[in-house]
């Protein structure tokens, strides 16, 4: 954890704000997509993956804190802690950094500084996933979740965040 807080302070202090950088903030908002499903996968799962079982305020306090999102929670939803409002926070909120739309924004916005005319048609094929994922999860509500399942809902994202990152690897880091 030391490390990893070292390099990353270091990076930020004293990498020029290029194509390097750039990547390395595609692969870390991809990473906390990721990080953020496999949790609520993991938590979800204890619940049988309803949204609407009623768990221990507890639960969803740690499982929060775990997430760095206790605070924003408390001074968004003033009604406590539920898993509605928790999955809400932590796959559809706009401005929680860690949240899996705020994420795949992230993502979305440096990876068009990565835009070249010598690459564009590798280009358009990872933006047109990583849009396609974003706009599945801003237009999505907990009742279109609930629809599908949260286990399928949260397999799919995890299913596509791996297709992007693949098609990142194959594009634009594999040997020709």
């Amino acid at each position: 954890m030391q490390q990893n807080l070292l390099f990353y302070g270091t990076a930020d202090i004293t990498m020029p704000r290029e194509q390097g950088w750039w990547f390395m903030m595609i692969g870390k908002s991809m990473e906390r997509a990721l990080q953020t499903v496999d949790l609520l996968n993991v938590k979800f799962s204890d619940l049988s993956y309803n949204i609407n079982t009623p768990a221990d305020t507890p639960y969803w306090k740690y499982l929060l804190m775990s997430a760095s999102g206790y605070e924003l929670y408390v001074k968004t939803y003033r009604s406590g802690l539920n898993g509605e409002n928790v999955l809400q926070l932590m796959v559809l909120n706009e401005d929680f950094p860690r949240s899996v739309l705020y994420s795949l924004q992230e993502a979305c916005f440096y990876f068009k500084k990565v835009r070249s005319d010598r690459n564009i048609d590798n280009f358009n094929k990872v933006d047109f996933l990583l849009g396609r994922l974003k706009s599945r999860i801003e237009y999505s509500t907990l009742e279109s979740i609930n629809e599908v399942g949260l286990l399928f809902y949260l397999e799919d994202i995890r299913s596509d965040l791996f297709s992007i990152t693949n098609a990142l690897n194959t594009y634009y880091f594999a040997q020709q």
